[in-house]
């Protein structure tokens, strides 16, 4: 890869474009090349501009690229022109500011790629897929580029210097090796996981605690045993659950027998209560009629007096609308007047108005010129003024100057001496490092020993202490085995010798012939009950029959009168329903007219609108409405004789089908007494009641006894339990403490070791110490410094001092002497700037004067004319004036029209209301007069008191609602006491027994407590056996998962073994080895090429030591401080040169920068790296260095030379002829 060009714009201080051609002379006549410049010119800009264009990113900039546009510019950009495989490319980067503004926001950047030759872009529109493009075609990134073009001779100079650990810290920042710190930390800290997680799963699998074969077998024994009984005790308590619900459940049909009693007496007693109110309903239904003819009256009513208020209101606006007619038509005459008079003082003015226009124009143009010539003039005072106070500080600076070199010259000479600090110093403070790091380890060693040999006296301690829970555990283990013996031979003591098992089968069969007892019971009372039932039953219907007989008679009479009556009411209707047709024709026979023929049929004959029609409606609808209350008094003593026919047809009927069941439930409650007892006892013999209760007591007496032996029995079993888990728990524990010991004597025996080897590492330091001290005391000798330890750091800093001292002396004397050139050219141009500048401000003074003169005459002029007054705002108010007469015009206009129009509106409108007046009165007297004809035939005195009859609509809900509820309610009340008295007798029939519920009750208490407490047993078992399931299943899963960590941390362990480390140094300084031994190699074959007398040589010792061998001193290997400053510079340029290659990967860099390094190199080494750099530009390589050292600039012809303008701005120049050289010194 070669760089043939970089052109930029505005980056840091070199502001405006520039542009470098590589490929051109006379860069390409000779490949070396210096960039040159006082500090902050803006050398290191030019890199900056190659690696911006290329990668988008410079190295003092990485995260905010954008810093590199220079202050106070909108727009930045670089382009570079590379070279791969003998094809170009152009690389542009830019950067920009919004709407082109310096204080705009900044934009994007944008990056292209493209073919010189064919301007064909490449890699896409994004940034980031033209650096890919970029990267790919130079096959290096950012990192890469950086060190194989721009050299880090400087870097490797330290990396000579330095000690171990600054050393591997400087070759990890030049060979980005920082990746295998990361990796070794990482496997570390990845190993150090998977081990604590290993740990983990085992202390889970020694936390579970599981129990033995022969401890499950038992708990699943016991469990079986306490099912049995719950089963037996369930039994028994759904028993007597039945025969409490049945007692209740008579109870509960007696309470709604009666509830139903009162509810139906309240509703008979409601129907009495509100017979007013079924009255009002029955006048308000027979006035409701007449309400349509009573709405349309009480409509025309309100439209008269709507109407008539109307008349009265347009009546009242007339007199202000003629008013108004007549001020509006005044008000338009004076409108009219204004405007011609504003028309005539517009056409007068105009003229002038016109000519003061130009004159402002003219007026303005030259305030513009005047004020133009006046401020620069002004500035070029201040230029002036401020070039001679600069002439006159410049010129005192370099005064001081001289005299500070002349100063420095005298005391570098009688401090030549002091020249060869710098190597002693290295080499004292390696040797006062490494005597630190042995007396830092002799102390570590020595706490470590101490901190042994306190842990395993703690060790020995607690040693005994676990000795001691191991004895007390073993005699508190025998007390339990021989308690747990003796309670298992209570068991067989206790009890006559029966078992657990022979009492619970005796228990469990006394439930049983107990509950086949109360069978027995139940159904000697229930066929007794039954026989009782079937007696009162046969009675009952018998009544029932004869009394159903006696109502059928009644009622097939009263059916017959009701259908002659709806027959009657049918006919009625029919002669009411005519007559209303014809009356509905009332309306229209008004408008008939004598001798005109009707519109509906054409007869010319009109008697009914002649008054030969005589209303006879009022005595057809009062033989109706009669008809109609008879018809309802009929219905409803119909319905109430078919109502109580059914309710006694449905009681027949229920008591037959309850006689039939009670046959039924007689016959089956024999087939099942003498099934579940053949021939044993006899159903229907006296006094089996009694005889069958005192039999059930004393069952029942037996079996609580046997309950509490079989309680004991099982309390004992459970605290034998109980104790063989205490017995288990101590067992673990005695295990446990048996582990701890083990563990406890294992520790002590590592300690024991740990101590002889820290006495032995205790040795070996003091050895090295002892050899350490001697080389200090014999460096300091020649200069007469006795060694002490404790005062070695002011030793460092006393030499250190005086070595400062004299190089950085050695420094300014160098940088006055660049800058005193600088000064004198700088002043050259300050005095060729003021002779200019004074000149041009004589020639702005004139021209400011000038233009002075002619403003003021024109001002005059204006003046004269027009004042101060503005034409453009008088024209403006004039043509303002003009506009709002003539909109007042229009105005007035429009007022007029809209008057006169509403005064003829309201004209219009008196008279149609006069008509509509009387029409309407003339409508309400007509339907008055019908509707009162109408209501008076129906009994009714008048309009008002018709209007009285009426409920609203609410009231007449509520009262129709209320009774149609009180009908429904009493037949529905009626139905249920039939209904409830009928499952009573059933279930009185079942006769389950003939004890009382406070009996029942505690006996279900004893058996529910029974089953809570074997529950309770039951739960516990199963807890204890659920719970080993769960441990069991868990164990197996924490095994299985053991087994995978196992593998796993297995392979984390040896790969941290190999390569991982706390602080990543393991793996770095490996692979820092071998990259080392890569580079030394690379380094080598340029260091041949500057010299054959030195190889560079990696140290067998120390991986990141690197010595020399001078094959001129037969082959002697010399530590690198033993270097001179040039041979050292030479050494590190090979290094970097090699680095270069190194980072390349095999690409080929024809194009290098080395930026300082110099500085620092007396005449004679600088000569040396120069001809270093001279043989390598021979290798058709382009070299750049960038340096202020003057030597440099007489030993390369071509630079790029960098100068500070005024400003804070610099400005680049190339030169390449020796002569241009000495006419700027």
């Amino acid at each position: 890869m070669k760089i043939l060009s970089v052109k930029f714009q505005n980056l840091n201080s070199l502001k405006g474009v520039h542009e470098i051609r590589f490929d051109a002379p006379p860069f390409t006549e000779i490949g070396l090349f210096a960039i040159t410049g006082p500090t902050g010119a803006g050398k290191t800009t030019i890199l900056d501009a190659i690696t911006v264009a290329l990668y988008g990113k410079v190295h003092r900039h990485e995260s905010d690229v954008e810093e590199i546009m220079s202050r106070h510019t909108a727009e930045s950009y670089s382009e570079v022109e590379f070279e791969v495989n003998e094809k170009a490319y152009r690389a542009k980067w830019s950067l920009k500011r919004s709407r082109g503004n310096v204080s705009g926001k900044i934009q994007p950047e944008k990056m292209e790629l493209s073919e010189v030759a064919t301007g064909t872009f490449l890699g896409g529109h994004t940034t980031g897929s033209v650096k890919q493009e970029i990267k790919e075609l130079c096959g290096l990134d950012y990192n890469q580029f950086i060190r194989s073009v721009i050299l880090c001779q400087g870097d490797f100079t330290m990396f000579l210097k330095a000690s171990d650990n600054e050393r591997s810290e400087l070759l990890e920042k030049v060979t980005d090796t920082g990746i295998y710190t990361k990796i070794s930390i990482f496997v570390f800290e990845k190993q150090k996981e998977e081990s604590n997680k290993l740990n983990t799963l085992r202390l889970q699998l020694e936390g579970v605690d599981l129990l033995t074969t022969e401890e499950r077998n038992i708990h699943l024994e016991n469990l079986e045993e306490q099912r049995k009984s719950e089963t037996t005790l369930k039994t028994e308590q759904a028993s007597l659950t039945d025969k409490i619900n049945w007692l209740r459940s008579i109870a509960k049909l007696e309470t709604e027998k009666a509830q139903y009693t009162n509810e139906l007496t309240e509703k008979n007693t409601l129907q009495t209560a509100h017979q007013a109110d079924f009255e009002r309903l029955r006048q308000h239904e027979k006035a409701v009629n007449f309400k349509p003819a009573l709405v349309e009256l009480e409509g025309i009513t309100h439209q008269l007096d709507k109407t008539t208020q109307a008349l009265t209101t347009q009546q009242g606006l007339l007199p202000g609308y003629k008013a108004a007619v007549q001020t509006a038509t005044e008000n338009l005459s004076a409108a009219e007047l204004s405007v011609t008079s504003v028309q005539q003082r517009l056409s007068a003015l105009e003229p002038v108005l016109e000519r003061v226009l130009t004159l402002d124009a003219n007026i303005k143009h030259s305030t513009q010129q005047e004020e133009k010539y006046n401020i620069q003039y002004q500035q070029l005072v201040t230029i002036v003024k401020d070039l001679h106070t600069d002439k006159e500080q410049r010129n005192n600076d370099l005064q001081q100057k001289q005299a500070r070199i002349q100063v420095l010259d005298t005391w570098l000479a009688a401090h030549q001496q002091d020249i060869t600090l710098e190597k002693q110093l290295i080499a004292l403070k390696q040797y006062h490092k490494e005597l630190s790091d042995t007396l830092q380890a002799i102390t570590n060693v020595n706490t470590e020993l101490a901190e042994f040999q306190t842990n395993k006296a703690k060790g020995h301690a607690f040693l005994a202490e676990v000795e001691k829970k191991i004895i007390k555990l073993q005699g508190e283990i025998d007390v339990k085995e021989i308690y747990i013996s003796q309670l298992n031979k209570g068991l067989v003591n206790d009890f006559s010798g029966k078992t657990l098992e022979e009492l619970e089968q005796t228990a469990g069969q006394l439930p049983v012939e107990i509950n086949n007892l109360e069978n027995k019971y139940r159904l000697a009372i229930a066929f007794d009950n039954n026989k009782a039932q079937r007696r009162t039953l046969e009675e009952s219907i018998v009544n029932l029959e004869n009394n159903y007989t006696e109502k059928q008679t009644a009622f097939v009479l009263l059916s017959k009168e009701k259908t002659e009556a709806e027959t009657q009411l049918s006919d009625l209707r029919q002669l009411v329903e005519l007559e209303q047709r014809t009356q509905k024709y009332e309306a229209d026979r008004l408008q008939l007219k004598p001798a005109q023929p009707c519109p509906l049929c054409g007869a010319i004959h009109h008697p009914y609108a002649e008054g030969n029609y005589t209303n006879k409606l009022s005595e057809a609808e009062e033989r109706r409405n009669k008809q109609q209350q008879h018809v309802l008094s009929l219905t409803e003593q119909y319905n109430k004789s078919n109502i109580g026919l059914n309710t006694l047809q449905v009681k027949i009927q229920t008591s037959k089908d309850e006689l039939a069941k009670l046959i039924t439930a007689s016959r089956e409650t024999v087939n099942e007494f003498n099934h579940n007892n053949p021939g044993a006892l006899d159903i229907t013999a006296p006094a089996l009641s009694s005889h069958l209760i005192q039999t059930i007591q004393t069952r029942r007496q037996y079996y609580s006894s046997l309950q509490a032996d079989i309680l004991k029995i099982r309390e004992t079993r459970q605290l034998v339990r109980d104790e063989q888990d205490n017995l288990a728990t101590l067992m673990q524990s005695f295990a446990t403490e048996q582990g701890t010991k083990a563990r406890y004597q294992e520790r002590i025996d590592a300690l024991s070791e740990s101590i002889e080897r820290s006495t032995f590492q205790l040795q070996q330091h003091s050895l090295k110490q002892t050899t350490l001290t001697e080389n200090i005391t014999a460096l300091l000798n020649p200069y007469q410094i006795n060694f002490e330890f404790n005062r070695i750091n002011a030793i460092e800093t006393t030499l250190s001092q005086r070595w400062e001292k004299y190089d950085q002396s050695a420094k300014e004397q160098q940088q006055l002497k660049l800058d005193r050139i600088q000064a004198e050219n700088t002043l050259s141009n300050i005095t060729r700037s003021l002779t200019e500048k004074t000149i041009e401000q004589t020639a702005r003074e004139t021209e400011w004067k000038q233009e002075a003169a002619k403003l003021k005459t024109l001002k005059d002029e204006r003046f004269a004319l027009f004042a101060d007054k503005d034409p453009g705002k008088e024209r403006t108010i004039l043509n303002n004036t003009l506009q709002n007469n003539r909109d007042k015009k229009d105005k007035a206009q429009q007022t007029q029209q809209t008057e006169r129009e509403k005064l003829n509106i309201t004209t219009e409108k008196i008279v149609q209301l006069g008509k509509d007046l009387e029409s309407y009165q003339s409508t309400r007297q007509q339907l008055t007069n019908q509707l009162l004809t109408a209501i008076s035939k129906q009994g009714f005195d008048s309009i008002p008191a018709l209007k009285a009859l009426f409920l609203d609509e609410n009231e007449h809900n509520r009262i129709n609602k209320l009774e149609k509820e009180i009908t429904s309610g009493i037949a529905l009340l009626q139905q249920l006491l039939i209904n409830t008295e009928a499952v009573r007798e059933k279930e009185l029939a079942k006769a389950l027994t003939t004890e009382d519920e406070t009996v029942l009750i505690p006996q279900l208490e004893t058996a529910n407590a029974a089953i809570s407490e074997l529950n309770q047993q039951i739960g516990k078992l199963k807890q204890i056996l659920d719970k080993d399931d769960e441990l069991r299943k868990k164990s197996a899963e924490i095994t299985a998962q053991l087994d995978i960590r196992k593998k796993e941390f297995d392979r984390w362990l040896k790969l941290s073994n190999l390569i991982g480390s706390a602080d990543g140094k393991k793996f770095r300084r490996f692979a820092q080895g071998l990259t080392l031994a890569r580079l030394t190699d690379l380094a080598n074959r340029h260091l041949n090429k500057f010299s054959d007398r030195y190889t560079i040589l990696k140290s067998k010792e120390n991986d990141l030591e690197l010595l020399i061998v001078d094959s001129y001193q037969a082959d002697v290997v010399r530590p690198m401080a033993t270097l001179s400053g040039g041979e050292s510079f030479l050494v590190s340029l090979a290094l970097a040169l090699g680095l270069s290659d190194l980072a390349s990967h095999k690409v080929q860099i024809n194009s290098l920068f080395i930026d300082e390094g110099f500085g620092t190199l007396d005449a004679d080494t600088l000569d040396i790296a120069i001809s270093a750099l001279e043989n390598l530009q021979a290798n058709g390589k382009t070299i750049g260095i960038i340096s202020h050292v003057e030597a440099l600039k007489e030993r390369i012809v071509t630079q790029i030379q960098l100068s500070k303008q005024s400003g804070g701005w610099s400005d680049i120049k190339i030169i390449s002829r020796p002569e241009e050289l000495s006419a700027l010194r």
